[in-house]
Formats: C-alpha cells, sequence, structure tokens
C-alpha cells in the first residue's frame, strides 16, 4: 500500500478545526500510518526544533522533567511543509506530525493503557514585558 499525498491537505485542514484528536489520529493512522508501517513516507529530516518542542510537551504529558527522547525519527514531505515521525519519550511510544507553514502540530503519546494528545507549535511567543521598577 501507498499513501497518497491528495490526502496530506486534508489532514492540515482537520487538525486545524480539530476538537476530537482521537478522530483526528484515526484520520493519519488510516491514511498515513497503515499504509506505511515503516514510517518512510517522505525523506529524512534533521529538526532539533521539532523533537524539543515534542520533549518539552512530553515533559507536561509525563509530568515530569527528565525526558530521554530515544529514537527521534522525523520524515518530512516537502511540497507540503509536512513533518510527521515517531518518538519515545522516557519509554512511552509516540507519534507526531506537524505543517510549517502554518505551524500546527499534534503529538500522540502512549503511557500503559492512557493515551494522551496535544497540539504542538514552534514558533516562540515573546515573553510577556518585564513588570516595572518602583
Amino acid at each position: 500500500m501507498t499513501v497518497k499525498k491528495s490526502k496530506i491537505p486534508e489532514l492540515k485542514v482537520k487538525l486545524a478545526t480539530a476538537s476530537d484528536f482521537s478522530k483526528l489520529f484515526d484520520f493519519f493512522f488510516t491514511h498515513f500510518v497503515e499504509k506505511d508501517p515503516e514510517g518512510n513516507f517522505g525523506e529524512p529530516a534533521e529538526r532539533r526544533d521539532l523533537l524539543e518542542i515534542i520533549t518539552h510537551t512530553g515533559r507536561a504529558i509525563l509530568r515530569t522533567n527528565r525526558i530521554e527522547l530515544t529514537e527521534g525519527r522525523v520524515m518530512c514531505v516537502p511540497q507540503y511543509q509536512f513533518y510527521h515521525g515517531g518518538v519515545h519519550l522516557n519509554n512511552h511510544p509516540g507519534v507526531f506530525f506537524y505543517f510549517e507553514d502554518i505551524d500546527k502540530g499534534a503529538l500522540l503519546l502512549q503511557k500503559g493503557q492512557q493515551t494522551f494528545f496535544a497540539r504542538i507549535s514552534i514558533k516562540q511567543i515573546s515573553p510577556p514585558p518585564a513588570p516595572p521598577k518602583n
């Protein structure tokens, strides 16, 4: 089976409007993961910033400051500015996808019988201004 690139724009719309991430990831698994179980859809990409935000998000999900990222793999489909991949955070498996042009993505992290979902974004929000000195 092969992945249909025509499903990427549909995934982007679903991501932008999703309120139920289980349905969002069901679409992702049905049209991307099940059709390419090895995760080779696209080309390998070096995106430390993406893996850093996934690690940071994992800290919040797992409620720990100590996170070990292993097996972080990022693939890219350049014409869609679409990144996807898999990670293990403290030995908990996860998958993610991210659209660079809209700076939005999603992370699914499995911890035992629990499944956690999170939105991800890379662009840094400016910190609030320092309080005035009296």
